[in-house]
């Protein structure tokens, strides 16, 4: 069972809801447009707060949803739920339904997270932001976020999610190399907030 529910979590993920909304609504594909990719930050920017948001929290759900009917046993999966949210994201980047081309892990994470541990996602969560309202960079609130997450767990001695959350970790770290890039370019763009 364990084969099958990694093979769901990879489709869930893979669903490209940012390309969906703007396909349907605006009949963009938001993967020409801004950062060029499938995540929550460039639909907002391509599509405005009132699609972009949307299409961010339909993205969280992905991972959501598969994580938490693996932690109240509904799914049956012998590992830490946190493993399919790490899967999730991996559809997500890479969704066989958008030609392998997607977001880059962040609101995945967040949805993975919010159903392990909804006190744990949403401090980090709230310190990414203030990362992101200080420094004024996404790439940089992300990568804070994913560093929280493990700091807690760590606190709290969880030591089955430590792995998982590195993974994830490193996981948004590798997609958002083009951003660290930028930033010790100077070229980077900032987010208006």
């Amino acid at each position: 069972m364990n084969i099958l529910w990694i093979i769901v979590s990879y489709l869930i993920g893979s669903i490209p809801f940012a390309l969906i909304v703007g396909k349907l609504f605006k009949n963009i594909d938001v993967r020409e447009f801004g950062s060029g990719n499938l995540g929550g930050t460039n639909a907002i920017r391509v599509l405005g707060p009132k699609l972009g948001i949307p299409a961010g929290v339909l993205d969280i759900s992905k991972a959501f949803v598969v994580v938490l009917l693996a932690r109240l046993g509904v799914i049956d999966f012998e590992f830490s739920p946190l493993y399919l949210g790490v899967i999730a994201s991996v559809g997500h980047c890479y969704p066989i339904f958008a030609n392998f081309k997607g977001g880059k892990a962040v609101s995945t994470s967040i949805g993975t997270m919010l159903a392990f541990s909804p006190v744990i996602a949403l401090i980090s969560a709230a310190i990414a932001f203030a990362v992101i309202k200080v420094t004024k960079y996404v790439s940089v609130g992300s990568t804070a976020f994913g560093s929280v997450i493990i700091i807690s767990f760590l606190i709290t001695g969880n030591k089955t999610a430590i792995l998982p959350s590195v993974l994830l970790l490193l996981f948004i770290m590798f997609r958002h190399i083009p951003n660290y890039k930028r930033l010790f370019s100077g070229t980077e763009s900032k987010a208006k907030l």
